[in-house]
């Protein structure tokens, strides 16, 4: 007989991360796929495919979607995809919900994702708010996408002279390898990507190397986004109830930036906190509650501890 277990999905714009926990507290990480939201990402299916496949026989799975309760249409082909291959022994839901509840499973906060997109969940006394997550056509303020694409409308000012030439045009063009490849190099090389959003999205690391290394314009980019979601922070805490200064996680591949992470702090006026758990590990809680398994004290920190240490691995 197989071993019982229980199941996550982790499901964002440019990866989509999956586990299972047994009855022992340990857990096995799935290897991280491709984004799966169905907003930007016409392989979504197939990439669920992959992902849901082993995770038939779940006594419970805690899905979190990207995309997930924006749409009706959208929510019923994802709804329709997961009853099909794994059953009604489901909870969905959306993907930075998840990563909230997991940060601050009391309440009392505020997690401010910056990905692909971007987007804040308070949860405080007056209830659950969630400011931004409209998608890149016109939102999405402070993520990586919203990181890139400044970055290339800057630089293409540059090489119209529009704007005063900084250097951002050219550094953008010696790191991804065209210089020599004339005026229009960038705009070759962003209709050239075969998922748009996420290869945009790909360009805020090197803003932050580049800002790191002292180029003006790269470090007024990250202090504009930091700005974008210091403002998605604070209107949710105050529509939740939260007075400022305010507890606040990050999450979200923005953060790997030092610079950003010090900005936001600066604006908030309060250092980040570190979520109680990953939303791997928080969606694996919330699994094996669902299914009625014991998950006393030691099982959850066998589990924040195995995603933690996996995820750095």
């Amino acid at each position: 007989m197989a071993e019982p277990f229980v199941a996550v999905v982790d499901s964002g714009g440019s990866k989509t991360a999956a586990a299972v926990a047994f009855r022992d507290g340990s857990v096995r990480l799935a290897p991280r796929r491709a984004g799966s939201n169905p907003q930007d990402n016409p392989d979504w299916s197939e990439v669920l495919d992959t992902v849901y496949g082993p995770l038939a026989g779940a006594e419970h799975a805690v899905l979190a979607l990207a995309g997930y309760g924006e749409v009706p249409s959208i929510d019923a082909a994802l709804a329709r995809k997961t009853l099909d291959m794994l059953g009604p022994d489901v909870t969905l839901l959306n993907d930075v919900a998840l990563a909230a509840r997991s940060a601050f499973p009391k309440g009392g906060g505020v997690l401010i994702l910056s990905g692909t997109g971007s987007m804040a969940v308070a949860t405080g006394p007056d209830g659950t708010v969630r400011t931004g997550g409209w998608g890149d056509l016109f939102s999405d303020e402070g993520s990586a996408y919203w990181i890139g694409r400044e970055a290339l409308a800057r630089a293409s000012h540059e090489r119209d002279g529009r704007a005063e030439d900084r250097g951002l045009a050219l550094a953008l063009e010696t790191r991804l390898g065209l210089t020599g490849g004339g005026r229009f190099a960038l705009l070759g090389w962003a209709l050239g990507q075969s998922h748009p959003r996420a290869g945009i999205a790909s360009l805020a690391l090197m803003i932050d190397t580049l800002a790191e290394t002292g180029l003006a314009p790269a470090r007024d980019i990250l202090d504009g986004a930091a700005r974008e979601l210091a403002h998605l922070g604070r209107s949710a805490a105050g529509q939740a109830g939260l007075a400022g200064p305010f507890a606040w996680a990050p999450a979200g591949s923005v953060f790997r930036s030092r610079i950003m992470r010090r900005s936001l702090a600066e604006l908030l006026q309060s250092e980040p906190v570190e979520p109680a758990a990953s939303a791997l590990a928080g969606g694996l809680i919330l699994a094996a509650e669902t299914a009625g398994w014991p998950t006393g004290g030691d099982w959850q920190a066998r589990v924040v501890a195995a995603c933690r240490d996996g995820a750095a691995s």
